[in-house]
């Protein structure tokens, strides 16, 4: 199946859930999560090493006296605001050119998503709307500390480091997704991913 359909097809059987209303998901993904973020880091911070050897000793730098406290805080809430909306408007994006079909978005306090309600798309496709904004924001990431001022590549760093250890959700489905059965297909509701393939009597 090459394109998202509204009804399950004939044949099809319920073959694996994620939700992020399980509390042992969440901790599962907060500890691998803090593991993503050590990761990251260390990886933006050797590439912007490589790109702007200028910078070294100057990344996470900061003197907080007076209104470069209150300039720190602001532009730190703009850079976690601004990374939580990019990474969702690459997945809608995605389910938009890649499925088809107009994406919903919703905040849950602790988290944020772009979901397909009602739509079966095809776990192939839905596999690269769920990595996209790994990869796609982490290729701009490693661009802008190639060309932004000094002053301004903390916060690129920051952002690509949260856009990344978040994505830990993603990168779990897409690991679900590479050992699913050829055909089979995702629903996604955006706090819980169903996947269905064809049942294993049908196969036969």
């Amino acid at each position: 199946m090459r394109q998202a359909v509204r009804t399950l097809p004939s044949g099809y059987e319920e073959r694996g859930r994620f939700t992020l209303k399980s509390r042992s998901t969440l901790l599962m993904l907060n500890l691998f999560g803090l593991g993503l973020v050590l990761a990251s880091a260390w990886f933006f911070i050797t590439i912007a090493s490589f790109l702007r050897p200028e910078a070294e000793g100057l990344v996470f730098v900061f003197r907080l006296e007076g209104l470069q406290s209150l300039l720190f805080l602001l532009l730190l809430i703009v850079t976690i605001v601004l990374t939580l909306i990019l990474h969702e408007a690459v997945h809608g994006l995605g389910f938009w050119l890649l499925a088809g079909v107009k994406p919903k978005f919703a905040f849950r306090g602790t988290y944020a998503y772009a979901a397909a309600p009602g739509w079966y798309i095809p776990a192939n496709i839905y596999f690269w709307i769920g990595i996209a904004p790994l990869v796609v924001l982490s290729l701009l990431a490693i661009a802008l500390i190639a060309l932004v001022p000094l002053s301004a590549l903390t916060y690129v760093i920051l952002a690509a480091v949260m856009n990344f250890s978040g994505a830990v959700g993603d990168i779990w489905v897409a690991i679900q997704l590479l050992r699913a059965p050829r055909g089979s297909l995702a629903l996604d509701q955006g706090d819980d991913i169903t996947l269905f393939a064809p049942s294993r009597s049908s196969a036969d």
